[in-house]
């Protein structure tokens, strides 16, 4: 038995140091940087898991039949990858192994259908020599795309899973490219390496351009969700950034000023006009405390953005009020990003809802707060009797209670998106008196 072990070793030997090791090394190396996973303390279980299951396969790779042989070798491939790899995390044990055995049959069934246009089959699969090729055809590719994710900081599998997160279409098209790929390349492994079934050049030749396509496809699915990632963000931070120029200007404006309320301030007093310097003063102090309790908010973007909606009050009339509380210090799971989106939507909602009422009903309140782990957004306002009847359908996108909506009635349907996505809770509250309340209640770790 042993006599027997050693002979198949001893013909598998090649094979397993020319080809399996190489191969599973830096494909498995390869789906890890992909998924964005740090492998700094990785590798030697990455060699460790390509050797054992190099010599694992390579003891039966002449002796059992194709069918059999991929069937043991997808089942040994997924047990020892679990094993070795028992410290990571569990969605991770399966789409890291499950993407580069994916990537392993695309680019063995991409390699042997172009050396098959050349090289006869059976010469191929009885070569050493020939199989190299392959090994240095995908390690070539490997390292390639190693090389230009690490140097570029993107890892497209890491992006995608927030993707998916997100949007649940995303995840269907991933997982029909996929079995597209897979179905594909087992095709072309079977009908190369497979005695038993010959395939025309021709369908080869089709079949390469089906894969080379899905391929492309891809390609282009990721590029677009990082586009669409990357617009979102910057649109969000131009928005942002505006907000913050404002309060600046305002703080600017207050530092400019200075000088002209001193010598307004000196002659009230040189004319003994008391009545008036008092007066005066007490305008300019609840001036300069607004700003300073601005100031004082312990987020910066939410700051930003209440001195930006204060602005915008201040020119269509509004009597705004905010109360900001227990924000000090504290470290939100939520981005600013975010932040900016829903508080924001939320205030510009308010104003052009108020804008519709006379000066004297022309008001906004706004609280955010933390309480027991969690962030706490309200705002109220005036509403119409059309808003009290229709508040059901405020969050549908596109939905507006406006002829001519500046946000094109997508503002609500966006917080409520946020909210969704960090597992917060958002009511609509209404009263006699024809008021509207915003309640938001988002987690405050995610």
């Amino acid at each position: 038995m042993i006599e027997t072990f050693l002979e198949l070793f001893m013909n598998a030997l090649p094979l397993i140091l020319v080809y399996s090791i190489p191969t599973y090394f830096i494909i498995i190396y390869f789906s890890f940087t992909f998924w964005g996973v740090s492998i700094k303390d990785k590798w030697k279980k990455i060699l460790l898991f390509a050797t054992l299951e190099s010599i694992y396969i390579g003891l039966f790779i002449f002796d059992l039949p194709l069918y059999l042989h991929l069937i043991n070798g997808i089942i040994s491939y997924f047990i020892l990858f679990f094993l070795v790899f028992y410290s990571l995390n569990t969605i991770y044990k399966i789409i890291i192994p499950s993407f580069a055995y994916i990537t392993a049959m695309f680019l063995e069934g991409i390699s042997g259908s172009v050396i098959f246009l050349f090289i006869p089959r059976e010469q191929f699969i009885n070569s050493v020599m020939n199989m190299l090729y392959i090994t240095v055809f995908i390690t070539t590719i490997m390292i390639l795309l190693n090389y230009l994710m690490n140097r570029k900081k993107w890892f497209p599998g890491k992006d995608l899973i927030e993707t998916i997160k997100k949007n649940k279409k995303i995840t269907l098209l991933v997982c029909i490219l996929s079995i597209q790929f897979l179905m594909t390349a087992l095709i072309m492994s079977i009908g190369y390496f497979g005695s038993f079934h010959n395939l025309s050049k021709i369908i080869y030749i089709l079949l390469f351009l089906m894969i080379f396509i899905s391929l492309i496809i891809m390609i282009l699915t990721f590029n677009t969700i990082k586009q669409s990632k990357n617009e979102a963000i910057r649109m969000t931070q131009q928005f942002y950034i505006e907000d913050v120029n404002r309060m600046f200007t305002s703080i600017r404006g207050q530092r400019h000023d200075f000088l002209n309320h001193v010598q307004v301030i000196h002659g009230f007093v040189k004319y003994k006009k008391y009545n008036q310097l008092e007066e005066y003063t007490k305008e300019l102090t609840e001036e300069i405390s607004e700003v300073n309790e601005i100031l004082q908010i312990g987020h910066p973007a939410i700051a930003a953005l209440i001195q930006s909606k204060m602005i915008i009050s201040l020119d269509k009339k509004v009597k705004f009020k905010y109360e900001v509380s227990g924000l000090d210090g504290l470290s939100l799971g939520i981005t600013s990003i975010d932040i900016v989106k829903i508080l924001g939507n939320l205030i510009d909602n308010a104003i052009d809802e108020v804008n519709n009422f006379p000066l004297e009903k022309r008001w906004i309140n706004l609280k955010v707060t933390t309480e027991n782990g969690k962030l706490y957004i309200i705002t109220k306002n005036p509403c119409s009797i059309k808003i009290q009847n229709t508040k059901n359908d405020l969050f549908t996108s596109g939905y507006s209670t406006k002829e001519k909506d500046l946000h094109e009635g997508i503002g609500l349907a966006i917080v409520k998106d946020r909210v969704d996505y960090y597992k917060g809770q958002i009511k609509i509250l209404t009263s006699l008196n024809n008021e509207i309340e915003f309640r938001v209640e988002l987690p405050l770790k995610v």
